[in-house]
């Protein structure tokens, strides 16, 4: 079997490709991309740009996971389907969205400072969190989160979706968070209720409980950023609800006295070309 040159310029061995010789098609083409993002006839191509994963592929309708997705088109996306709990989103869905959360709070800290002095509140103390300033930027913070909370909750159970598991995975962590701080406060209890009453136990209690809290809280980090990070599974389509392209009010159906009645074309006999035959 000799080794020859395809007519596409690639080593061929015979017939068949040579599989030690990489294809020139090798990379260009996304493999987290689906099927329904391949078929979705929208008139809004991204054309190769960084939204679309530079593959060229149209834009997936809203109820489809996007992989591959840009920045921009990931905050978009996140507040469009903000009351949406059913259906998927992609890794890049999700950790774009953890990262604007990031820089919205940061820059919301900031900004709240910066308002703050402006308009005379005191950050002079003994410890900063102890002052009016301190008040003001935290209560603004707290506010963007709460904005923020239902679009992440959503887009967490759609990614969990993605992974094809339920979207009750959510509260792990959570319930983690909760556990430290529950234990913490046990800790505490326990601690009073022994009746230690010097400084030496008091310290013991505060170590107790802080490391308490570091640990179940990086746990729940943890489990979070696990549950996350996990590869798309296809079995996860199964929590996908494709919206029908017409409904029943849009399209009644047409009364059947008005259908038009299909009778059957009769075709015209034919004489015969035959002549009798005179009988002998």
């Amino acid at each position: 079997m000799g080794l020859s040159r395809g007519d596409e310029g690639s080593a061929t061995m015979g017939d068949e490709p040579n599989p030690f010789m990489p294809r020139r098609d090798a990379g260009s083409e996304n493999p987290y991309v689906t099927y329904a993002q391949r078929m979705a006839g929208t008139d809004e191509a991204t054309g190769g740009g960084p939204a679309g994963g530079g593959h060229g592929f149209a834009k997936p309708p809203l109820w489809s996971p996007w992989y591959g997705i840009g920045f921009g088109s990931a905050i978009v996306r996140c507040f469009r389907k903000t009351f949406i709990f059913h259906g998927r989103a992609s890794r890049g869905e999700y950790w774009w969205i953890w990262l604007f959360g990031v820089i919205v709070a940061a820059a919301t800290g900031i900004a709240a400072y910066g308002i703050g002095s402006a308009i005379g509140l005191n950050g002079d103390g003994d410890t900063f969190s102890d002052t009016p300033l301190y008040d003001f930027v935290s209560n603004a913070v707290m506010v963007a989160q709460i904005i923020l909370f239902l679009p992440n909750l959503s887009l967490s159970i759609r990614r969990l979706h993605d992974e094809n598991l339920r979207g009750w995975w959510v509260i792990l962590p959570t319930v983690l968070s909760v556990g430290a701080f529950v234990v913490s406060l046990a800790v505490v209890i326990i601690s009073s209720l022994a009746g230690g009453d010097s400084a030496a136990d008091g310290m013991q209690t505060i170590v107790v409980t802080v490391l308490t809290l570091i640990v179940l809280s990086l746990l729940s980090f943890l489990v979070s950023v696990v549950l996350m990070i996990m590869p798309s599974d296809p079995r996860g389509v199964r929590f996908d609800r494709m919206p029908t392209p017409t409904s029943a009010s849009e399209n009644p159906p047409v009364p059947r006295s008005s259908q038009p009645s299909r009778q059957p074309i009769r075709q015209p006999v034919q004489p015969s070309s035959r002549q009798p035959q005179p009988k002998a």
